[in-house]
């Protein structure tokens, strides 16, 4: 909404003399307005203010995803005196899913609980969406709430460092070529974890003289029809991009480096609605498709009748909330997840042997994130595929070779094999008495509850290390740590707190608690996942319980578990001049609140 500038905005710890309007527009003259930070009376002393009376906080958000444009909307609807720009390093918003374009892309949570929570959507056309229909659903919220104003895209956050004597953060940026500079009160990242895609370490891996592709960056202009193709990794974007390429290629090879669970098809929730004066007649469910195309009846029903469309809704979520009991170490539910997925595996296998011995893993399910695999296991035992879990050695010119002597010729290689997922963010953070993100946060990161972080004020990330990261829906947690930081820059403008820093005591506790879930918790397996920074032996970097269990700890902020630094180090400030907002109004109601004929919540303003 407001433009960037090279000056740090008003407000910092020596306060400022300045009055303005809160909300003005830019002028055009690469200044931003400055904030209304009261002045103190030259004789009393006294702030000249009313109690409470709030600041303008300057906000600048990372990325323009899910997070970003949830941020402006509840931001316009929740905050009053703000500022706020996302700052989107691509030229269209939408995050991952502008991002990933592969073939068979999609969500591996249902539809109708992957929106918004408040922004139901009754027309998704499968119960699992893919990459295109969730794109759009992201960019009609864009444009139907106007949040145009509030994002610049082509602009690539480079870094950020913390002034602890202004009380903000200089933040450096790139666009078109040239970098320049913003500030900010509030820095908030929803970059997200799974953004930096990253190339395999292969010898020789770019001598390769064929197209070759990463799943993230994909190049939808190659033909891989009629062609010899060589797929690595084992992940969910492999798992949903193979039985795509296996249709249509000559042959593919798949370069298995490590066994993994594949999701066989689950219960899913029907659409309730009554029988069509036209039936057509169902098609009797393949039993290993987890898939589902909604009739146009279903939309029609769920478009017409919003209260069942939430029942729905909240059916698909309970099924999901429920199924959590899988994820204890040693359960009755863990053993048969394991049981029930192991027999699913065989027989989609065709009882192919070799498959079954070293595909099907020895660690329990849910260490790493269920994918489902709807024609994975099935396109595997294709005749015109070939699975090697041998290493590989290189890659040369022609294809690659691996280590039981063998070389592959292939025309083209698609990398599968997924991000760099070092924790820390995707662009240079420097902290209180200068300290770098990269040396705070090593050799693990000092995480609180998944958004922020000891010595790095007024910096929240989204659903960061420790956060909901291995079960459940995301996007309720998204929501819940939006209005978390809206909370918080609430307490920072009517309370005229310069620096709101986690406590590293209060982390660490935390942190130890979430170590003592783990031994109980399947996460710590011994698996090779990205919740482990792609290690076996690795601590485990997500939530200590339920995404339910996050959500009610997140819901209600503890901001004792905050060092607060004030303006003017005067922690009694926000008293002002001895009158509320309603006196100096002249506010009736607002100056007899409290008088009442019963017993009922009263506030003073």
């Amino acid at each position: 909404m407001f433009h960037s500038s090279s000056t740090p905005v008003n407000g910092s710890a020596t306060e400022a003399t300045h009055h303005q309007s809160t909300e003005t527009a830019f002028k055009g003259n690469g200044v931003p307005p400055k904030p209304h930070v009261p002045r103190r009376d030259p004789v009393s002393g006294l702030v000249d203010q009313w109690h409470s009376q709030p600041t303008t906080v300057r906000v600048i958000h990372v990325g323009a995803g899910a997070t970003g444009l949830c941020t402006a909307y509840k931001m316009r609807n929740k905050l009053q005196h703000y500022e706020l720009v996302c700052y989107e390093k691509n030229d269209s918003i939408g995050g991952t899913w502008f991002e990933n374009t592969y073939p068979g892309c999609a969500c591996d949570v249902p539809a109708h609980v992957y929106t918004y929570t408040f922004l139901p959507n009754p027309k998704w056309s499968s119960y699992y969406a893919y990459s295109p229909e969730i794109l759009e659903y992201f960019q009609k919220f864009y444009h139907d709430q106007n949040l145009e104003e509030f994002v610049k895209l082509k602009h690539k956050v480079l870094g950020a460092k913390w002034h602890e004597d202004k009380g903000q953060w200089e933040v450096e940026i790139e666009h078109g070529g040239c970098t320049f500079t913003d500030w900010c009160h509030i820095l908030m990242n929803g970059s997200g974890l799974l953004n930096r895609w990253r190339w395999p370490d292969i010898k020789g891996l770019h001598l390769f003289k064929g197209p070759l592709m990463h799943s993230a960056h994909w190049d939808a202009s190659i033909d891989y029809s009629g062609k010899r193709v060589a797929v690595l990794g084992t992940g969910s974007s492999s798992i949903q991009i193979v039985p795509q390429v296996q249709k249509a290629a000559q042959k593919v090879d798949c370069f298995l480096r490590s066994p993994t669970w594949i999701a066989p098809p689950m219960p899913r929730v029907p659409v309730e609605t009554p029988t069509p004066e036209h039936p057509i007649p169902e098609e009797i469910p393949n039993p290993l498709v987890q898939q589902y195309f909604y009739k146009e009846h279903e939309i029609k029903h769920l478009e017409d009748n919003p209260e069942h469309h939430l029942k729905y809704r909240k059916q698909i979520e309970f099924a999901i909330n429920r199924g959590f009991s899988i994820f204890y170490k040693g359960t009755e539910a863990s053993r048969m997840a394991e049981s029930y997925m192991r027999s699913e595996m065989i027989k989609r296998l065709g009882n192919h042997a070799e498959l079954i011995e070293k595909l099907i893993p020895s660690w329990p399910v849910g260490c790493r994130r269920l994918t489902p695999g709807d024609g994975y296991l099935e396109a595997l035992i294709q005749p015109n595929m070939e699975c090697h879990f041998n290493e590989i050695e290189c890659i040369d010119e022609t294809g690659l070779s691996t280590s039981d002597g063998h070389h592959h010729e292939v025309d083209i290689i698609i990398c599968a094999t997924g991000f760099d997922m070092a924790w820390i963010p995707h662009f240079k953070l420097i902290g209180v008495n200068g300290i770098d993100i990269k040396k705070a946060w090593s050799p693990v990161p000092q995480s609180y509850l998944g958004i922020a972080a000891p010595g790095f004020p007024n910096y929240w990330v989204m659903n960061g290390p420790r956060g909901n990261l291995g079960n459940g829906t995301v996007l309720p947690c998204f929501e819940v740590q939006i209005e978390y930081v809206i909370e918080a820059a609430k307490k920072m403008q009517t309370e005229r707190i310069r620096a709101m820093d986690v406590r590293a005591d209060v982390t660490e506790k935390l942190n130890e608690y979430v170590d003592k879930w783990m031994e109980t918790s399947v996460f710590s397996g011994k698996c090779r996942s990205w919740y482990k920074n792609n290690t076996v032996d690795g601590k485990v970097m997500c939530w200590g319980g339920s995404s339910i269990h996050y959500l009610k700890t997140l819901k209600t902020p503890r901001w004792e578990h905050y060092n607060i630094r004030y303006l003017g180090d005067d922690p009694w400030g926000f008293l002002g001049n001895g009158r509320i907002k309603a006196e100096v109004e002249d506010d009736f109601e607002g100056m007899t609140s409290y008088i009442r004929n019963s017993d009922h919540p009263w506030e003073l303003h």
